[in-house]
């Protein structure tokens, strides 16, 4: 289903700097101000899926975007947009998985990873980890499947291409993902969720731990640096209705060259320190084009944009309140959110 919400367009375009960064954003782009665009709403649903469920979009243009996810029905998890229509794509790849995040250098090198779920009979379940690369051409499956799960992928340029999940960090080696050593916290089996970088020697990543604390509702989240030779812990928080408030999220991005995070409010990274930049606990998710176009986004339909001098709270369309805006991608002249409510999600697209 596709229907058209029009709002109010002065024809006024903003210039703002969109930085250079992995999606091909150009130098120096003429930026439209989100604020005053043109908005559409595509429904993704799998056929005969009770729920589709799509968790991270990336693209390399506003004709190439890709969104991940999973489906109750375990196939078909990979969508892609080519400017006019959402289609299923990596169809039937040895065998079906659940896609967490997906990141790219180019159209013709696009990664998703996630995590093939086995139940068996006797109640036994496995997990294994699943990464799909994208060459120009064709899909295909890359590295050997391992016990565990990927959650998230992230690299300073296809030579140095790094992914994590459960209790583990991998690292592209000829071909395969590699285990590579990382400091441990007093508390074992963590799940790395998020990875954000500034440079090849400048890398972040996120973990957390569920339950650390009596009573069992507290997550405890590591934040991790690597800074070209090992991965070190250098900060930690914990979320708990008894604790102050976390002073950084679990969701990373590079947004201008500055580390940022989101949950639970949205924050910024400077000289060693954490700064809250919104305090609307609702707030879960961060993106940007430049540090003048910073999108935050969260629970109940919550969508936020800072254009440099003040924050404003968007309503693109009606009917967000009982979705989850997961993620967001940009190319300074259109918008897209992803949303999901629990059986559809949807693409909110500006332009």
């Amino acid at each position: 289903m596709r229907y058209l919400i029009i709002l109010f367009l002065s024809g006024i375009v903003l210039w703002w700097q969109c930085e250079k960064n992995p999606s091909g954003i150009e130098e120096g782009a003429a930026a439209k101000d989100p604020r005053k665009l043109k908005w559409t709403v595509d429904t993704l649903r799998f056929p005969g899926s009770y729920s589709t469920d799509l968790f991270d979009i990336w693209g390399s243009s506003a004709r190439d975007v890709y969104a991940c996810g999973l489906n109750n029905t375990g196939s078909d998890a990979v969508w892609h947009y080519d400017g006019r229509y959402w289609w299923i794509t990596a169809k039937d790849l040895q065998g079906a998985a659940d896609y967490y995040d997906v990141f790219g250098f180019s159209k013709d090198d696009v990664w998703v990873v996630g995590t093939v779920r086995y139940h068996f009979p006797n109640g036994e379940r496995k997990y294994l980890t699943r990464c799909l690369h994208y060459n120009g051409k064709e899909w295909e499956h890359i590295g050997w499947d391992k016990e565990g799960s990927y959650a998230c992928i992230w690299g300073s340029e296809p030579s140095n291409l790094w992914c994590a999940g459960a209790d583990k960090i991998y690292r592209l080696v000829n071909g395969d993902w590699q285990e590579v050593e990382y400091e441990k916290p007093h508390h074992p089996k963590i799940y790395f969720t998020r990875m954000a970088g500034l440079a090849a020697d400048d890398i972040y990543a996120t973990a957390l731990k569920l339950d650390l604390v009596e009573p069992r509702d507290s997550v405890a989240y590591y934040l991790y640096h690597y800074d070209g030779l090992k991965w070190s812990i250098i900060d930690s928080t914990v979320d708990s209705p008894y604790a102050p408030r976390p002073h950084f999220g679990n969701y990373l991005a590079n947004i201008g060259g500055k580390l940022y995070s989101a949950k639970r409010g949205a924050f910024k990274y400077e000289h060693g320190k954490w700064i809250k930049i919104h305090s609307d606990l609702l707030i879960s998710r961060i993106f940007g084009t430049s540090e003048n176009n910073i999108f935050a986004t969260g629970n109940h339909g919550t969508i936020y944009h800072f254009n440099g001098d003040d924050w404003q709270k968007l309503k693109p369309v009606n009917g967000l309140e009982n979705c989850f805006i997961q993620g967001t991608w940009s190319d300074c002249k259109e918008v897209f959110f992803l949303a999901m409510d629990g059986k559809n999600s949807y693409i909110i697209h500006g332009q």
